[in-house]
């Protein structure tokens, strides 16, 4: 009988498994954990929950008021057929910038809209001060960057349309709220875009076709 329990207890603690990715909170009692495996279901409202005495802390970004995503790495068993969170053992959260800059992770999507539809492609790199490798494209869901991944960015301009690239800042207050810096700044000039380097080197690109 005891041989029994502690084959049971090695096969438990086999089937847990660590995750890295996002901790999607978009409103009371439903979260979504998101990695390179793609989306799992960790509660939905009056319907499931996995078993966690665990829950996020530090860096927030707010989508919904109070709610919004962490990036986290878990200690988890799942259920891979549902895509089921069962049970979280443990959990750490990380810097918003470390899902950010993971390539295995899906492309924050921030929808692209209005005049920037027309601009949706890849440009490329026309002019010797701007590095032979600089590209970027705009998907109908996000805008990223060659070899840098994918990254949130607002409109600041109509007319001509004026872009910023947006990435994760140092939190600087007592709640770890999400601060957004500038990476680049780009101006849509028709068939062509110019982009405002971090070290003033104005960039000049084209749309590929």
């Amino acid at each position: 009988m005891l041989n029994f329990f502690f084959m049971l207890s090695l096969t438990f603690a086999d089937s847990a498994e660590n995750r890295c990715g996002w901790w999607e909170n978009s409103s009371p009692g439903n979260v979504e954990f998101i990695d390179k495996d793609g989306v799992w279901t960790v509660s939905k409202q009056g319907l499931y929950e996995a078993k966690s005495d665990w829950s996020p802390s530090g860096e927030q970004e707010f989508s919904n008021g109070t709610y919004g995503r962490y990036c986290v790495c878990i200690k988890v068993k799942a259920n891979k057929s549902t895509k089921e969170i069962l049970e979280i053992f443990s959990g750490q959260s990380k810097k918003l910038r470390d899902c950010y800059r993971d390539k295995s992770l899906p492309a924050h999507e921030t929808p692209v809209k209005g005049a920037l539809k027309e601009f949706v492609g890849q440009w490329v790199s026309t002019n010797e001060d701007c590095p032979a490798d600089r590209k970027f494209s705009i998907q109908p869901k996000h805008i990223s960057m060659e070899g840098e991944g994918a990254f949130t960015f607002k409109v600041v301009k109509d007319k001509p349309l004026w872009i910023e690239i947006l990435e994760p800042a140092e939190s600087t207050d007592k709640f770890q709220r999400l601060k957004m810096k500038t990476n680049k700044q780009i101006e849509m000039l028709g068939s062509s875009a110019v982009m405002d380097e971090p070290d003033g080197t104005k960039c000049v690109l084209s749309q590929k076709k």
